[in-house]
Formats: structure tokens, C-alpha cells, sequence
């Protein structure tokens, strides 16, 4: 096993991730709608973001 083995695959996952959340982010929040054979299909994404931050009094030190 060479050493561009493990570049190569890092790049394939990171262009992986890259291309999707490109996608998640053109379709998120949409309704999508789709007509096939006279039935009707809808689908809506709208995916937030969970993470919460605690609230952060008036003099509290942020400094890590």
C-alpha cells in the first residue's frame, strides 16, 4: 500500500460530503411534488438545526 492510498480515498469521502450538502441545501425546505401514472407524490424537507446553545448571562466570561 502506497502512501496516496489513504489521500485518495479522504478525497473521495471529502468530495462526497461536499456534493452532499450542496444537495441538502438546494432541496431544504421545499415541498417536491411529483406526478407519475395518475397517482401524486409529495415530499417537504425542512431539516433545522438542533443544536442548542445554552444561554449566556450578561457578564459571563466566554474565553476558552
Amino acid at each position: 500500500m502506497d502512501s496516496s492510498t489513504p489521500n485518495a480515498v479522504l478525497s473521495i469521502v471529502a468530495i462526497v460530503i461536499s456534493v452532499g450538502a450542496t444537495i441538502l441545501g438546494i432541496v431544504n425546505h421545499r415541498r417536491i411534488v411529483s406526478r407519475c401514472c395518475g397517482r401524486k407524490a409529495e415530499i417537504s424537507l425542512d431539516i433545522n438545526d438542533t443544536r442548542q446553545d445554552p444561554p449566556k448571562s450578561p457578564g459571563q466570561n466566554t474565553a476558552v
